[in-house]
């Protein structure tokens, strides 16, 4: 699952190394405690059946942006030319021709391909904003308004998570499921922060 955190920083200087400070103790693979569990294997070191686990983990991956890119202004990332390439599926041309979509075809005269094309709402096939060939690329390009002055965010934006000053002040594992959508900037306000500092937006897995 894809999660979306928001993170509070004091300055926006050497971004990436305050995030990874500031998500490490977090990550899931730092192997703190051994955890007993007789359907595992033996740990050689420990002698018994069990692996080990960070307690305080909840994430194993994370990138600045990501699905949330965007998040602070309203940016779709998918409006940006630069966030597509040629499809692999159809070589780029809006007409998928191999045996899946001849078949395709045939039952539908209009598909183009389900790399890059798109079903209009009368059941007929299309090709996307940008054009046919055009697939959305897996990963969007870094946007600057992902790390963005708080004074310039967005009022109404929420998150699963917020972190202050590497404090996790907010959690939705953590907190009554009906309180999940409270916005970023009324929890920081509880911790003494309006204007000032910057937040990222943070796309964590776990």
């Amino acid at each position: 699952m894809h999660y979306h955190c928001e993170i509070w920083l004091p300055d926006n200087k050497n971004v990436e190394a305050q995030v990874a400070e500031i998500l490490e103790p977090f990550c899931e693979e730092n192997r703190w405690h051994f955890e007993e569990d007789e359907d595992c294997n033996v740990d050689p070191d420990k002698g018994k059946r069990g692996y080990w686990m960070n307690p305080d983990g909840w994430w194993d991956w994370y990138v600045i942006g990501g699905r949330w890119c965007g998040e602070h202004d309203n940016y779709n990332p998918y409006d940006n030319p630069i966030n597509y390439e040629p499809c692999h599926l159809c070589d780029g041309t809006g007409f998928r021709d191999d045996a899946i979509g001849r078949d395709a075809r045939a039952k539908e005269p209009t598909y183009t391909c389900n790399g890059c094309g798109q079903r209009n709402e009368d059941g007929t096939w299309g090709h996307n904003k940008m054009g046919k060939g055009m697939h959305p690329k897996w990963f969007v390009e870094r946007y600057e308004g992902d790390v963005m002055e708080l004074s310039k965010v967005k009022d109404d934006i929420t998150a699963y998570t917020v972190i202050i000053n590497g404090d996790v002040v907010y959690h939705g594992d953590s907190i009554d499921k009906d309180d999940e959508k409270r916005p970023v900037k009324d929890i920081l306000k509880e911790h003494g922060i309006e204007n000032e500092g910057y937040l990222v937006t943070v796309d964590y897995h776990c």
